[in-house]
């Protein structure tokens, strides 16, 4: 764990933001969740919409052809950064998922106490994360 106590706390506040229990992103998914539960899938659609243009790009970052592929979903850039790495298996269902944090001149560091299911529910939900490269070697492209 690189970077001083003063590093690592900015990294709980900041997953604390993004994705803690008070959060807009934590509450928007809770509401996705019962608006699924109760069938008003418009209501999914659009809150899956807001989701997706609240973060600043997805994008796949390996391709192992044993199936475990890596996604980067970038909340924000610059110092700080934040972002939640993603693993999928070849149907693209999410195995893993972490919070990252950055700062200038500092590494990816992952704060403590995060929820990873949560993480990987939250990503599963709302971004498709199929590697094309699997769908095709399984003839699902």
């Amino acid at each position: 764990m690189k970077g001083t106590a003063e590093f690592h706390q900015d990294a709980q506040h900041y997953y604390e933001a993004c994705f803690g229990p008070e959060s807009d992103r934590a509450k928007r998914y809770e509401t996705i969740l019962k608006a699924e539960e109760e069938g008003d899938y418009d209501a999914v659609d659009e809150l899956r919409e807001e989701e997706a243009e609240s973060v600043l790009s997805v994008e796949q970052l390996t391709h192992s052809f044993r199936g475990n592929c890596e996604w980067e979903i970038l909340i924000t850039s610059g110092g700080p950064a934040a972002r939640v790495l993603v693993e999928v298996d070849v149907n693209g269902e999410v195995k893993w998922a972490e919070f990252q944090y950055q700062a200038w001149h500092q590494a990816w560091y992952a704060p403590e106490g995060q929820s990873r299911r949560m993480l990987a529910d939250w990503a599963g939900a709302n971004f498709p994360l199929e590697c094309r490269y699997c769908a095709q070697e399984n003839g699902r492209w």
